[in-house]
């Protein structure tokens, strides 16, 4: 088994802020689009082709108030289809060890086949679940490594607050890839002007959890890696 992870991303924004550590390292990453099904699809190729532990990265919506856009977060449970899944200790570890300086939080992650849109959803499984962040990969991911026995862990940056209501232009305007189709955002602002101000909150958050998830990767680069035990 490998000491560095292969790190999975939903989106091709996440993989970017990854290439500093791939100059430095030999450092598989998969871009695997949104969703459970592609995340579990690209995990259990990987886990075939002998290359664990794994390391889910990227963004999340958070459900809990403490939890606000840029917070960085090692996720120390996965919720995903009323299945508890536990990250990892060793590579929790390390990750906490290399990302020290950046105060990286613990949390529970709820695992989504949809996203949550609104505040109310958020809040309503939040409470149902005891969860603090929602992603639609890292529980699939989980599923995946818990079948095969190997290791795993998830590191997030919040993108959107509990409050945020992700507005209906942006939702009508994403793709399957997980990209956004521009001009179905014109269309829908051009119906609705009044989603300006939320997109470019939006937007705003973004490119901060991208940036810290940039600072994260270099951060990470530094780290002296050892090989996890066997999964628990």
């Amino acid at each position: 088994m490998s000491a560095l992870p292969s790190l999975l991303t939903a989106l091709q924004q996440e993989a970017a802020t990854l290439r500093h550590w791939q100059r430095t390292h030999p450092l598989s990453v998969q871009v695997t689009g949104p969703g459970p099904v592609a995340a579990e699809s690209h995990a259990t190729r990987i886990i075939a082709a002998g290359h664990a532990p794994l390391l889910v990265w990227g963004v999340a919506g958070s459900l809990h108030d403490e939890f606000a856009a840029g917070t960085l977060v090692i996720a120390d449970e996965v919720i995903y289809q009323g299945r508890k899944y536990r990250p990892d200790p060793d590579l929790n570890t390390q990750l906490h060890r290399g990302l020290a300086a950046a105060m990286p939080r613990r949390a529970a992650l709820l695992c989504m086949d949809q996203p949550l849109w609104t505040e109310d959803e958020k809040r309503q499984h939040a409470a149902a679940t005891d969860t603090a962040l929602v992603d639609t990969e890292s529980g699939a991911v989980a599923a995946a490594a818990a079948r095969h026995q190997v290791p795993f862990a998830v590191i997030r940056v919040v993108v959107d607050n509990v409050t945020a209501t992700l507005p209906a232009c942006t939702r009508d305007a994403l793709q399957e890839d997980g990209s956004i189709a521009v001009g179905r955002v014109i269309a829908g602002l051009a119906r609705a002007p009044s989603e300006l101000g939320a997109l470019l909150a939006l937007a705003r958050a973004q490119r901060m959890a991208l940036n810290r998830l940039h600072s994260a990767a270099r951060m990470l680069a530094q780290l002296h890696w050892t090989p996890p035990g066997p999964a628990r």
